[in-house]
């Protein structure tokens, strides 16, 4: 039960890799999913507010064969657009920076399972292995494997699920801006 020696560098992880950080994060699931959607909807509130604006300015308009007239905006003041947006942007920003905190924790909370579990089996391997690989190995597969899973999980991922929730976010705002944006959207998904 020796160490194998790394020889090259083949950036695919195996299926088993997956297998530990499902495990992981399983007891975690209903928080991140909650948490999830807190940060899908910040996302939503902050990029809707361009959308808002259009609107606000729509009602400005005096030419009505140029705007779009909004039913739900009907007699807004501009003293109700502003105490809007500023509650979308108050409430949007709350809600990314708990996703962005409470992810990253979970996170955390998951890869320290894993290294704690890790931890438990190595320390019931026979004295034969630690007698086979040098302590320096042993300690760099626990120190440099763990820190580098504990960076990638914390907040670069939680930054990764912010991206796509903005790539969302913007289709769907582009979509209820005006429908016929549908068509090329969906061609450019095709391409990519």
């Amino acid at each position: 039960m020796k160490f194998e020696e790394k020889t090259e560098s083949s950036k695919k992880f195996s299926s088993a890799v997956f297998d530990t950080l499902s495990r992981a994060y399983k007891p975690y699931f209903f928080q991140i999913l909650f948490f999830l959607f807190l940060g899908f909807i910040g996302r939503v509130l902050i990029l809707g507010q361009a959308n808002v604006i259009g609107y606000w300015v729509d009602s400005l308009c005096i030419d009505a064969s140029h705007c779009r007239k909004s039913e739900f905006f009907t007699n807004w003041t501009p003293h109700n657009y502003l105490l809007l947006l500023s509650m979308m942007c108050a409430v949007g920003f709350l809600f990314t920076i708990l996703f962005r905190i409470s992810f990253s924790r979970l996170s955390a909370y998951a890869v320290s399972e894993i290294y704690d579990w890790v931890t438990f089996k190595t320390s019931r391997f026979p004295i034969r292995f630690f007698d086979e690989n040098p302590a320096g190995r042993i300690i760099t597969r626990f120190s440099s494997d763990y820190g580098t899973v504990f960076r990638l999980f914390g907040g670069p991922l939680a930054e990764f699920i912010s991206i796509i929730f903005e790539l969302v976010c913007i289709l769907i705002l582009i979509v209820i801006s005006s429908f016929y944006f549908i068509f090329p959207l969906l061609a450019i998904i095709g391409l990519n």
